[in-house]
């Protein structure tokens, strides 16, 4: 059965202030390089998995799901990523993977930045600072969560809006993100929603009428002035 090297990379809002060195094609960039240095990889088949825009807290993303069904299907050979914090930043999963799951199945890891490549590293003085590092990620990822959170705790109480988009009947001033103004267009569908519910119509014969009338839904004219949303399957 062919076995493949897997390239990961991951990219998270974490990862704003490092936004450069941590991109996706600077990530790319470490790993091709890497690879062209070791002989028994340089020509092997290779297969790239990226998750942009996920946090490295857990392991519940479509990038990892991936990988992880390649490694169930025994596809996998090898896993390289530009560094430890890009696979996971949780101590005890990624150590989990790292001393016990990659080993039993004979699958070969490197993190390129942190110096680390399982066929190397053997015993526990080798492998002391793997953990070490593991933990590190992990306390900066809380600290990061715990950053943003304070920071947007305080815009609150200074009376700012904080959210990505604005609610329907609204829209963000083009002055100030942070402050609302009437958005006229769906502020009269708002106001009518209001009219008709106190005129005894139920939500059910409200929509009835919208949708009648073709007139868009909140989600509708989100994705069609909304540059750059992302929105799953949806029904009418």
């Amino acid at each position: 059965m062919n076995k493949y090297i897997y390239k990961y990379y991951r990219l998270s809002l974490d990862d704003e202030n490092t936004l450069e060195s941590n991109s996706i094609t600077n990530q790319r960039y470490a790993v091709e390089g890497h690879l062209a240095t070791i002989p028994e990889l340089a020509n092997k088949s290779s297969v790239e998995v990226i998750d942009d825009g996920h946090t490295g807290t857990n392991f519940n993303l479509p990038g990892i799901k991936q990988l992880f069904e390649a490694i169930r299907r025994d596809k996998v050979s090898c896993i390289i990523v530009k560094d430890l914090s890009r696979f996971g930043r949780k101590y005890l999963e990624v150590s989990k993977y790292l001393e016990q799951i990659f080993p039993y199945l004979g699958i070969r890891f490197i993190a390129i930045g942190d110096g680390y490549d399982s066929n190397t590293h053997k015993g526990t003085t080798a492998n002391l600072d793997v953990p070490i590092r593991n933990m590190l990620n992990a306390l900066y990822s809380k600290k990061v969560s715990k950053d943003i959170k304070s920071a947007k705790q305080s815009q609150v109480q200074q009376g700012k809006y904080i959210h990505a988009l604005a609610p329907f009947g609204y829209k963000k001033d083009t002055t100030d993100k942070h402050w609302l103004v009437i958005d006229e267009p769906t502020a009269k569908i708002v106001r009518r929603i209001f009219e008709l519910f106190c005129n005894d119509k139920t939500p059910k014969q409200i929509a009835d009428i919208f949708n009648s009338e073709n007139i868009p839904t909140p989600s509708d004219y989100k994705m069609k002035n909304c540059n750059n949303l992302k929105m799953g399957n949806k029904d009418n």
